[in-house]
Parts: structure tokens; sequence; C-alpha cells
């Protein structure tokens, strides 16, 4: 809903968001990613406003007036608030999203040209996440600090790696999680209060500037 006032260029409007669940239920906890907006389709114009989580199923959203004449109200549902707590989980995990292939090659007996292909990505996550030992070459960036981590080639050495390609990518969602992502459920525009909000000229600044 919109708290409405008699509204000048250069006011603030506020605006009043109440989530409900996928059942429709109204929400008493917070976490929901949303994202408002006043804008006028004849002008051609938008402003986002900051939208404050107030734990408790309710946000608020205060968006300034910045033109003369008519203008609406746009909220939507980037995600919910279990879409964060997926996001949140797979984005401090160690876990694997895209793999890549390094690409080593080598002389062999009797000057044979030896190729292997290994499994290749970068170190991610916390330290005890990574493998240790033997098992890997390990390439270090000098500028951004970055290791990148290779399996040992069986045949050739570490200072054998020519290049990179990219591997597979990896849905690390299980069945129940993924249904979250369903296009139904993210990025849903929000119905509400369509009224049409008229914004008169700032007479008060014209006046000051004549005085």
């Amino acid at each position: 809903c919109i708290v409405y006032n008699d509204y000048k260029v250069g006011d603030n409007i506020s605006v009043i968001i109440t989530a409900r669940d996928h059942n429709k239920n109204l929400k008493t906890y917070g976490g929901d990613f949303f994202k408002a907006k006043l804008f006028s389709s004849e002008l051609k114009a938008s402003v986002y406003g900051e939208v404050v989580d107030h734990r408790n199923g309710t946000y608020s959203v205060t968006l300034l007036l910045p033109w003369e004449g008519q203008a609406h109200v746009f909220v939507r549902l980037e995600h919910s608030s279990e879409v964060v707590q997926i996001l949140k989980k797979y984005r401090d995990s160690s876990f694997p999203r895209s793999h890549y292939n390094g690409h080593f090659e080598g002389s062999g007996p009797n000057k044979t040209r030896i190729i292997e292909v290994v499994e290749c990505n970068l170190k991610w996550g916390a330290e005890g996440s990574w493998r240790k030992g033997s098992c890997c070459c390990e390439y270090k960036d000098i500028k951004t600090g970055t290791v990148w981590q290779c399996e040992r080639p069986k045949k050739l050495s570490c200072d054998k790696l020519v290049y990179h390609s990219r591997g597979s990518m990896e849905n690390p969602l299980n069945p129940f999680e993924k249904q979250f992502f369903a296009k139904t459920l993210t990025n849903v525009p929000i119905t509400g209060d369509t009224q049409i909000i008229n914004i008169l000229p700032n007479t008060t600044d014209i006046a000051n500037g004549m005085a």
C-alpha cells in the first residue's frame, strides 16, 4: 500500500510492502529481496528507492519524486527469503561450480609427444577444503594472489602446463532447492495499489527564488 498526501516535486513517498510465502500466507519474518521504483512511462524516467527489511514480513521504501506530472510505483520480488538463503549457502561453500581442463604437453621416450588433460580449478573456500599433498600442481598469480590447482599429470611434470580450457558446469542445487528458482517464483511483479500519483510543481522553491 502507499501512504498518500499532496505531493510536490522534491517530496518523498512512503511505500509499505507486505510479504507472503509460496502458499499466499502472510510472512512473519524477513529476508526477501525486493526492488521498488517510481516510474513514468510518458517521460521514460524512473528512480529506485532503498528497501528496508523490518524482519517481520513487512518492508518499507522511501521514493523521491523528482519530476512534475504523473508517476506509478512498481515493486518486484527478485528472490524470496528461501532463495536468498540457498544463494548464501552456496556462495559461502567451496563447491566447485565450474570445472576447467589443464592441457599438459611434453616429450616422451623415443621423441614421442605426450599430451595429458586433467581437471583444474581455483583454490576456493576455507583452507581446510583445499586438496593438499602431492595430488596437485599449483600455480599462483603474482598480481592477484589467486592460486590455480590442477591434478598432477601421470606422466608429465607440473611445468609442462600449456593452457586451460573450459570444462563442465555443475549445478549444486538439489531437486527441492531447484523448485524455488522456477520462473514463477523469481523476478515476480508484485500487485498492489495501482493509483496514479500526481506530482505538482514545487512553488515554494519558485517563491524563494524570487524573494
